[in-house]
């Protein structure tokens, strides 16, 4: 069921992809997770990203990311635009990626991993792949400081036990905290369950 759902949300794309080559502005509604807006739209470049597309649009003078998937409704208007002096759409993609990803995990927390900790996070994604290639100097026994983007104590807790001994969360304090609590409470629930109580 899903393949007709994701058929239908990218309906705009043909019109959008046109408006894109004539250099003619958009009006559409669009939905993000701030709620649902009219917009008027320069619509300079498409992108497409694990499977999904996405518009580079001016807004104005601010250049915006839009997911396509997010256009509720669209009309192709007769007026044309220029298109910008030196902008270079590889460029914004990344500089949009970078933006959402910092906001995503707006806080940090020091880690100490073992070789084997810092290989099993590089693979969680490129945020992580980058606080391993930015870590100290490993010590004698092999183990790295690394500073890492997260989103809350909470989230970090989980991703630090979930590396096991190949980890500890070194600060800030309310981290070391929630790894504390999240681990305590899983060895409390973890106990030896008594045979005749099962």
């Amino acid at each position: 069921m899903d393949w007709y759902r994701a058929a239908d949300a990218v309906t705009h794309l043909p019109a959008l992809t046109r408006a894109v080559l004539d250099q003619r502005t958009v009006e559409m509604t669009y939905e993000s997770w701030t709620g649902v807006k009219r917009r008027t739209v320069d619509p300079i470049g498409l992108v497409l990203k694990a499977g999904t597309w996405y518009l580079a649009g001016r807004t104005g003078t601010r250049m915006l990311t839009f997911k396509v998937t997010g256009i509720r409704d669209m009309t192709v208007l007769t007026r044309t635009f220029a298109w910008p002096e030196g902008f270079d759409l590889a460029r914004h993609w990344r500089d949009s990626l970078q933006r959402f990803e910092a906001g995503l995990r707006p806080g940090t927390a020091i880690l100490r991993l073992t070789a084997e900790g810092r290989r099993r996070l590089a693979e969680l994604g490129r945020y992580a792949a980058d606080a391993v290639a930015a870590a100290a100097k490993p010590d004698r026994k092999g183990r790295a400081r690394v500073t890492l983007p997260i989103e809350n104590p909470e989230q970090a807790a989980r991703l630090v036990l979930s590396l096991g001994e190949e980890a500890e969360a070194l600060g800030p304090p309310e981290v070391r905290e929630a790894v504390r609590a999240l681990a305590s409470h899983m060895a409390r629930i973890h106990l030896p369950v008594d045979k005749e109580k099962r």
